[in-house]
């Protein structure tokens, strides 16, 4: 709803970006790394739910063995915010100044080690809670 609020119905991911990049607010580099990854967040975090939802009402769930999972929200989050990270280094956007030691390149260094730093513990948190299951 709040894409929908402030850029409209029929808008893509480009436009966003850059309307965020070239406004005059402070942390426009920090929001324009941000956009696409919870763009890609929310899609993927919704497809996931709606799923589970769908196996919640069906007759396959047998002994409620599907249910919502924390580490599974946060591993699709992490996993879709790398891929709007990606996105948004391989997109052809001119208006971005990816040179090394601009400021939006030192920004989205610090969110790939804080990605990055999300995700090795979960993945090793998952593993390990799928071996004690077994």
């Amino acid at each position: 709803m709040l894409f929908i609020i402030l850029f409209g119905f029929f808008i893509d991911l480009n436009t966003m970006i850059q309307q965020i990049y070239e406004s005059p607010f402070i942390f426009n580099n920090t929001v324009a790394i941000l956009m696409p990854t919870i763009y890609f967040s929310t899609i993927g975090a919704t497809i996931y739910l709606y799923y589970v939802g769908i196996m919640l009402n069906s007759k396959l769930n047998i002994n409620d063995k599907y249910f919502v999972k924390f580490r599974t929200i946060l591993l699709i989050i992490v996993l879709s915010s790398f891929v709007g990270l990606l996105y948004l280094i391989e997109s052809n956007l001119d208006f971005i100044d990816f040179s090394t030691g601009s400021k939006f390149h030192r920004v989205l260094n610090v969110f790939v080690f804080l990605l990055s730093s999300i995700l090795i513990p979960l993945m090793f948190s998952l593993i390990n809670r799928s071996k004690n299951d077994d």
